[in-house]
């Protein structure tokens, strides 16, 4: 689990190193968009809540919703498998943090 909060951290830094280098080729801050296919969705979801106030918006395919973890690799699963179980009051609250 350590690994994978690793690679998380390391791939969320990578992206802000990059919005913050965008002047250099003329690209308009104001226009960037994240998208994703499953777990490129589930990134993609990642991103957008983190850097929100940075980026246009989101289009997420086949992800899961944000927090739907909380934290766990058998919360991970669950939400992948029933994401009807998920609490969507916590998830809700979480965000909105």
């Amino acid at each position: 689990m350590a690994g994978l909060r690793l690679i998380v951290a390391a791939s969320l830094l990578v992206g802000a190193l990059c919005l913050t280098n965008l002047e250099q080729y003329n690209i308009d801050k104001d226009t960037i968009t994240v998208s994703g296919l499953s777990a490129g969705g589930a990134f993609a979801t990642q991103f957008h809540v983190i850097y929100s106030t940075e980026i246009m918006g989101a289009a997420i395919f086949a992800g899961v919703v944000y927090y739907c973890a909380l934290g766990t690799l058998s919360e991970a699963l669950l939400c992948m498998s029933s994401p009807s179980f998920e609490s969507m009051a916590l998830i809700y609250s979480d965000t909105n943090s």
